[in-house]
C-alpha cells in the first residue's frame, strides 16, 4: 500500500480562547458568510424579476393603447394622456434600468469571474479523483449550485429583462397605430426609441443573458481542459 506523506499544519489559535468556541465561531461566521452571498442573489433576481413585469405591464397597455378608440366616450383627450402616461413609465423604467447597472456592473465582473475560476477548480478536483468519497459530493455540489445560482438569479431574470422590453416594440405595432394618423408619431417614436435596447452589463464588457451564460460554461471548461492536459504531462 501506498504511503502518503502528509505536510504538518498549523493553525494559531489565541490562549484566551476555547479550541471549541473558535471551532464555533469559524462555523457561525462561514454561515453569515454563505446566507450573505444566497441574500444578495435573491435580491438581484428579485429585482430583475419585477422590473421584467413593470416592462411586460407596459407592453400590455400598449398593445390595449387603441382598444377603446371606437368607443364614444373615448375622446381624444383620453388617448394622448394614455401615451403620455406610456412613455412617462417607460423612462421611468428606463432610468432604473441604468441605476441597477451602475449598482451592479463591477460586482457582476468579480461573480462571472468567481464562477469561472470555481468550475474550473471543482471540476479539476473531481477528474483527480479515483474513488467516490464525501470530496466527491462536496465537488459535484458545488459546481451544480454554481451553475443553478448563476442561471436562476442573474441570467435567466436578465434575458426575460431584455425581452420585455423588446416586447414592448411588438406590442406597439399591434397596437395598429397606422390606423391613427394623429397618434402614429408619437408610437413611432417609441418603437423608435427601443432600437438599442437595454441590458444589464458586466462592467460594459458582456452582457448578462442566457448567451452568456453558455459562454461562461464554455470558458470554465477551457481552463479546465488547458489544466487537466497541463498537469497530465
Amino acid at each position: 500500500m501506498c504511503r502518503l506523506n502528509r505536510l504538518p499544519m498549523k493553525c494559531y489559535r489565541p490562549s484566551w480562547i476555547s479550541l471549541q468556541t473558535l471551532i464555533t465561531f469559524e462555523n457561525i461566521m462561514c454561515l453569515v458568510l454563505v446566507i450573505s452571498i444566497i441574500t444578495v442573489d435573491i435580491i438581484i433576481m428579485t429585482i430583475l424579476i419585477l422590473t421584467s413585469i413593470q416592462f411586460k405591464m407596459v407592453s400590455a397597455e400598449m398593445e390595449a393603447l387603441f382598444t377603446c378608440a371606437y368607443s364614444e366616450t373615448y375622446v381624444d383627450k383620453d388617448i394622448k394622456q394614455k401615451i403620455k402616461r406610456l412613455i412617462d413609465h417607460h423612462n421611468f423604467l428606463l432610468d432604473f434600468a441604468d441605476i441597477i447597472n451602475k449598482t451592479f456592473t463591477m460586482s457582476l465582473v468579480v461573480y462571472i469571474g468567481n464562477v469561472v475560476t470555481l468550475l474550473c477548480i471543482y471540476m479539476y478536483h473531481l477528474s483527480t479523483m479515483t474513488t467516490f468519497s464525501s470530496y466527491t459530493i462536496r465537488d459535484i455540489f458545488v459546481v451544480l449550485l454554481t451553475l443553478y445560482g448563476f442561471i436562476v438569479c442573474y441570467c435567466w431574470p436578465a434575458q426575460n429583462f431584455g425581452d420585455e422590453n423588446e416586447n414592448i416594440r411588438v406590442s406597439a405595432y399591434f397596437a395598429k397605430w397606422y390606423e391613427y394618423p394623429n397618434y402614429s408619431k408619437s408610437v413611432l417614436m417609441v418603437m423608435k426609441r427601443l432600437d438599442l435596447g437595454i441590458s444589464i452589463s458586466a462592467g460594459g464588457i458582456a452582457k448578462i443573458n442566457m448567451e452568456t451564460c453558455l459562454k461562461v460554461v464554455r470558458l470554465a471548461m477551457s481552463y479546465y481542459t488547458f489544466l487537466k492536459s497541463a498537469t497530465d504531462e
